[in-house]
């Protein structure tokens, strides 16, 4: 019988952000499972550190961020594999991730490799969302209000226009390498100064820059995010 596979939430960074509910699953699994990069680092286990137990065995996993679809399945299902070869010994695994496991996560990849009868359980966690909202005291969203989530790509600086039009508020993550694009279009429709940017939400290092029109041209860093109201608020 299969043990159960836990996908935990450890919140944004700040480790203060992390639930009681999370530490408490890390505290009873016997396997705790977290990506790391090529260096073999882990941004969800430093801040869940505190709250992993010596006793626990700590399973590393790669995931491919290679821009062939086949190499990323590959790393995808070795790392299913791993996390599968435990569960099936019963022993409960849990896999834990910055933010939530069920918004741009990771984990996601790896629940949708599960065989349909492993047991699963979502420990949801802050998300980077909601703590860049935080930062930026900007409310997301009132009464009827619409918003829209999306990841920044090449296409979304075409995108914003009509979003902007039809969203009260737009959130772009992973805004890094597309921001001087975006800076422009929003320039353009006449809302740059309601654009806010938020660097590093909840860690030491984080920036809030309140208007977009302030930005330096410098590039953010990875965990970066815009916050933009579109449409004028209703009273």
């Amino acid at each position: 019988m299969f043990g159960t596979l836990f996908g935990v939430g450890v919140g944004p960074g700040d480790p203060d952000l992390m639930t009681f509910k999370a530490a408490n699953i890390l505290q009873r699994v016997s396997v705790i499972a977290y990506v790391v990069d090529d260096k073999d680092a882990c941004f969800a286990r430093r801040v869940a550190a505190t709250h992993i137990p010596a006793s626990a065995v700590e399973l590393p996993l790669h995931f491919s961020m290679s821009p062939q679809r086949t190499r990323r399945l590959e790393t995808r299902q070795q790392a299913a594999r791993l996390v599968l070869e435990r569960l099936s010994i019963g022993e409960h695994v849990a896999f834990i991730t910055e933010g939530d496991p069920l918004l741009y996560s990771t984990f996601q990849h790896l629940l949708l490799a599960m065989p349909p009868d492993v047991h699963v359980e979502i420990c949801p966690g802050v998300s980077s969302l909601t703590a860049t909202a935080a930062a930026a005291i900007f409310p997301l969203a009132v009464e009827d209000e619409k918003m829209v989530i999306a990841t920044a790509n090449q296409e979304t600086p075409q995108q914003l226009v009509a979003w902007l039009e039809l969203f009260e508020v737009v959130v772009l993550f992973k805004v890094h390498r597309h921001l001087s694009k975006l800076n422009a279009i929003l320039e353009q429709a006449g809302v740059r100064s309601q654009a806010v940017l938020v660097q590093r939400a909840s860690l030491t290092d984080q920036v809030v820059v309140a208007s977009l029109a302030d930005w330096d041209g410098s590039t953010p860093p990875y965990f970066s995010m815009l916050l933009i109201r579109g449409k004028v608020r209703s009273c």
